[in-house]
C-alpha cells in the first residue's frame, strides 16, 4: 500500500490492512466512493472557451461531443480489459496498490466528465448556441451517474454475500453500463437556433 497510502480514507486504510473477506471489491467500491465525493466537492477551474461565430461554435459542439463519447469509450474498455492484478488470480489475495490503482482511474474519468459539463456550460459562444451547449452539458450524467452509483452497488452486494449461509454460490456484478444519451432536449434546441440564425449573421 506504499504508494497510495496518504490517499485512502479510514475506511478504506482499514480494508487495506485488514483485508476482510472480499476486501478487493471493497477497497475498490470505497475508494471509488470517496473519490468521486471528492471529485463533486473540488472547484473547477476551466480555461474559458471563446467561439463567437454560429458555424464555427455550432463546429465546436460537435467536437466537444465528440470528446465525451471518446471519453465514454475509453473508460468502457478500461472497465472491461483484465484487473487479475487487482482482484487476484482464482484463490489468490487481489494486491492492494493495483485495487486503489483501478479505483482512481475510473474516478479520473468521473472527473474529467464534470469537467467537460463546466467547460460546456462556461463556453462563450454565439447567444443562440448557449441553451445547445447547455443541454449538451447535461449529457455528462449519463456517465458520472454510472460511475457514482457503482461503488455503493458494489458494497451492498458484498453485504449481501456475507450475510448469506456459508457455501452458498455467489456472484457479484462489478461492471458499469453507460447509457446512450437522451439527445430530445439538445437536439431542439439545436434545431430553435438554426431557425432563429438569419442569413448572413455571423
Amino acid at each position: 500500500m506504499n504508494d497510495f497510502a496518504s490517499l485512502l480514507s479510514p475506511q478504506a486504510s482499514s480494508l487495506a490492512e485488514e483485508q476482510p473477506l472480499l476486501w478487493e471489491f471493497r477497497l475498490y467500491a470505497q475508494v471509488l466512493i470517496d473519490e468521486t465525493a471528492r471529485n463533486r466537492s473540488l472547484p473547477f477551474a476551466p480555461a474559458t472557451v471563446r467561439v463567437p461565430g454560429f458555424e464555427d461554435g455550432t463546429a465546436w459542439i460537435g467536437a466537444h461531443l465528440d470528446a465525451l463519447q471518446l471519453m465514454v469509450k475509453d473508460a468502457t474498455d478500461l472497465i472491461n480489459s483484465d484487473h487479475e492484478d487487482a482482484w487476484g488470480a482464482p484463490g489468490e489475495p487481489g494486491n492492494v496498490d493495483a485495487v486503489v490503482r483501478f479505483a482512481l482511474q475510473i474516478a479520473a474519468f468521473h472527473r474529467r466528465a464534470l469537467e467537460w459539463s463546466e467547460v460546456a456550460q462556461e463556453a462563450d459562444l454565439h447567444p443562440l448556441l448557449r441553451p445547445c451547449a447547455y443541454e449538451a452539458s447535461l449529457f455528462v450524467n449519463a456517465v458520472v451517474s454510472p460511475i457514482e452509483h457503482q461503488g455503493p452497488s458494489i458494497l451492498r452486494q458484498c453485504d449481501v454475500i456475507l450475510a448469506a449461509p456459508p457455501g452458498e454460490p455467489a456472484t457479484l456484478d462489478a461492471s458499469i453500463t453507460f447509457e446512450d444519451f437522451d439527445r430530445t432536449r439538445f437536439t431542439a434546441a439545436c434545431e430553435a437556433a438554426a431557425s432563429s440564425q438569419r442569413p448572413g449573421t455571423t
